[in-house]
């Protein structure tokens, strides 16, 4: 791909509550794209994942577009990625890391190889070598789908006994430059149905996540819960047939200015107005 864009969001025309694929030809490709995008705080950086097509047995890859001048640049693999499975990045709110979960080796002794949630730390010549963040929210398991809150917290999937899927939704606190112990969240979120790949609000105000529960309009739909004065989450709410469809909708992520929400439906990345949340919001 040779052309560049200009402008915020690629040059893109904003979306408003009817869903709009999302630099067709650029982001949302032929490849299968696995990711929501992750924009940095200064909006000059977009990072992605995708599954190249055809296959061929190539690894999951971390891609990134970046503003230079007025310009963006074609679409590259990160330094960091391009060996092994890497997918789901996510900044950190000052957007001075980046976290993404990885099959690569885990460093950690007589263990087997799982997907592992990792960072990449910025420096003035790009990114750090990879680090595994570790026990306690890394275990010989898998976990995946990291979302960060501006404080800090994490959220994430991880195994979760007796639920379809095996997986459920976990928050862990962050406290003394360390982690603490991952809990699940309510039973309203983690249900008995496949309930994953969160994104949490940088208050953590509320909380966005795909799941096959019924009543939903297709395998795999998006849902918001909102949060609770007593720090509960509310029923989630189903975000509707506009966003829904008989596809699979997945990847949630709000962009850094809060406008628009980005998730995939089927390989390829939709945007769409952030009031389709905020209308669902009590009053």
């Amino acid at each position: 791909m040779t052309n560049t864009l200009e402008d915020a969001y690629l040059g893109q025309t904003p979306p408003e509550l009817t869903p709009k694929k999302f630099a067709a030809g650029v982001v949302s490709t032929d490849n299968h794209e696995h990711s929501s995008l992750a924009i940095s705080p200064d909006g000059t950086e977009i990072y992605w994942s995708l599954w190249r097509r055809p296959d061929e047995g190539l690894p999951q890859v971390i891609v990134f577009v970046r503003k230079e001048g007025e310009e963006w640049s074609a679409p590259q693999i990160a330094s960091f990625s391009g060996i092994y499975n890497d997918g789901g990045p996510v900044f950190s709110s000052d957007g001075q890391r980046l976290y993404f979960y990885s099959k690569r080796p885990s460093q950690r002794e007589n263990e087997p190889e799982s997907q592992d949630i990792w960072f990449v730390q910025k420096h003035n010549k790009g990114w750090s070598a990879p680090k595994n963040v570790g026990a306690p929210i890394n275990t010989e398991k898998l976990e995946v789908s990291p979302s960060i809150a501006s404080d800090g917290t994490l959220y994430f999937v991880k195994y979760h006994e007796g639920v379809e899927g095996g997986m459920g939704i976990y928050c862990a606190e962050y406290s003394d430059d360390h982690y603490l112990e991952p809990k699940a969240l309510d039973t309203n979120i983690n249900s008995q149905y496949h309930d994953w790949i969160p994104y949490i609000a940088p208050a953590q105000s509320y909380l966005v996540f795909s799941s096959n529960r019924p009543g939903g309009y297709g395998t795999f739909d998006l849902y918001v819960a909102f949060r609770e004065n007593d720090g509960s989450w509310a029923e989630p709410q189903n975000l509707g047939k506009e966003i829904n469809t008989e596809d699979q909708e997945r990847f949630p992520g709000v962009s850094p200015d809060g406008k628009y929400l980005f998730f995939t439906r089927g390989s390829d990345v939709y945007w769409v107005s952030s009031m389709v949340i905020e209308q669902l919001r009590p009053r």
